[in-house]
């Protein structure tokens, strides 16, 4: 009678233990569910997002070049035939007008970013860097910048997104510049144990206090923006995007008053993307 009743006991204490099993085996796929639905909601509600932001900015683009043309035919047609007051105001309109277009112009680009379809490439990142210093050429050039530039590597990227990169981490370097030195900006490449390349753009500008380096690649973040410094807040955010884009990261090391360094990483050029 003993062993019958430790025998059902047993059954019973297994059968429980296997409802317990059962229960939290639902609990968790019902949890994983959930998740995935959640994630999904979440991808769906940042592409129509972007969708929004392209959308939008496209559609603002015809519209401002009207007005700014407009304003540019009163300051010239008007100029000193009304008072001060009026040509300082034409002036604003003119001023802010061409502002806001290179703001969605710059939009533009950064919703465009996540919006390709394009497979990664092998891009030699010697021409990419050539592009960009061409594109910089009248800045470099008016702002006496010395430049220093090592070997580049091929990477898996995107021939137009590299210049991209490549541009908006010079254009920054030259932007905020120390105003008692020649500003300098060197750019090179390292392997990392046949893995990807890091890439680092350096600067001997103001430099940027710790607690702003996750910050300043936020979209629409500047660390001055009451500042005389021309610039939209969009072309670190866009610097990220790209090279998350391209599977790598991208980080920074600054001291204030003592320069920055950019550093990107990239899949060397023989290795296929995950895309």
């Amino acid at each position: 009678m003993r062993l019958l009743a430790r025998w059902i006991g047993a059954v019973l204490e297994r059968d429980l233990s296997n409802q317990e099993i059962l229960a939290a085996k639902d609990a968790a796929e019902a949890a994983q569910s959930n998740l995935a639905l959640e994630a999904h909601k979440l991808a769906q509600s940042n592409a129509d997002l972007e969708q929004f932001a392209y959308v939008a900015s496209h559609d603002l683009r015809t519209p401002l070049r009207n007005i700014i043309s407009y304003s540019q035919l009163l300051e010239h047609r008007y100029k000193e035939r009304l008072d001060s007051d009026a040509d300082e105001f034409i002036g604003f309109i003119v001023d802010n007008g061409k502002r806001m277009t290179v703001l969605i112009t710059d939009l533009l680009e950064y919703s465009r970013i996540a919006s390709q379809s394009k497979q990664l490439m092998p891009v030699a990142a010697a021409d990419s860097l050539r592009q960009a210093l061409d594109n910089l050429r009248t800045t470099i050039e008016e702002e006496g910048v010395e430049i220093s530039v090592g070997a580049m590597p091929v990477v898996m990227s995107e021939p137009s997104l590299m210049v991209s990169l490549f541009q908006n981490l010079l254009g920054n370097g030259i932007k905020y510049r120390h105003p008692d030195r020649k500003p300098r900006l060197s750019v090179a490449a390292q392997r990392l144990d046949d893995g990807p390349w890091r890439f680092s753009v350096a600067d001997n500008g103001i430099g940027i206090e710790p607690q702003y380096f996750d910050k300043i690649f936020e979209i629409f973040q500047r660390l001055a923006p009451n500042s005389d410094t021309v610039g939209t807040g969009i072309g670190l955010a866009m610097c990220r995007r790209i090279v998350h884009r391209c599977n790598g990261a991208i980080w920074l090391e600054s001291n204030p008053d003592g320069g920055t360094t950019f550093f990107f990483t990239l899949e060397d050029g023989a290795v296929s993307p995950r895309v």
